[in-house]
């Protein structure tokens, strides 16, 4: 399944799909929601369990043993917004607004077949992704390998 497919277009998170916890302005991370599996952060451990089967948006705590007051977080559906600001910075990235802009220009739709060249972190890759699905493709090369191969990981996950 892509990136697309394994978002849910429900409300509803289903195992396999693709969330952004929110634990503040500048703090999100990528997860793939997936049975048996944990995350930790703010000294505390969140299972992938509690999450299956709860609205996008919905507020998030850890299961009991907590030494935080405040470690709420939240799950949030992933935009092109929320994955531009995720990805891991290995280049200098394209934000939002001239996204948008460049997706304009190019009159990107559904069904539209775009050659990328430069992948990068995959900002611009996830947006194109998003303006051209469900029928569309994108092809999308980086001439260094790591970055690339980093990219292909996020991708795939």
């Amino acid at each position: 399944r892509t990136m697309l497919q394994r978002t849910s277009r429900t409300r509803a998170i289903a195992a396999g799909d693709v969330g952004i916890v929110y634990e503040g302005f500048s703090k999100l991370k990528r997860i793939v929601a997936t049975p048996g599996k944990t995350w930790c952060c703010r000294g505390s451990t969140f299972h992938h369990d509690d999450v299956i089967g709860k609205p996008y948006g919905c507020k998030l705590a850890p299961r009991k043993g907590s030494n935080l007051t405040d470690n709420t977080l939240y799950l949030l559906q992933p935009t092109p917004e929320l994955w531009t600001n995720s990805v891991m910075h290995r280049t200098q990235i394209i934000y939002t607004p001239d996204i948008a802009l460049a997706c304009m220009f190019l009159n990107l739709r559904p069904g539209c077949v775009v050659l990328e060249t430069g992948t990068g972190s995959g900002s611009m890759s996830h947006s194109i992704i998003q303006a051209i699905a469900p029928t569309g493709h994108l092809y999308t090369f980086d001439f260094h390998e790591l970055r690339m191969k980093e990219a292909r990981k996020e991708f795939d996950e």
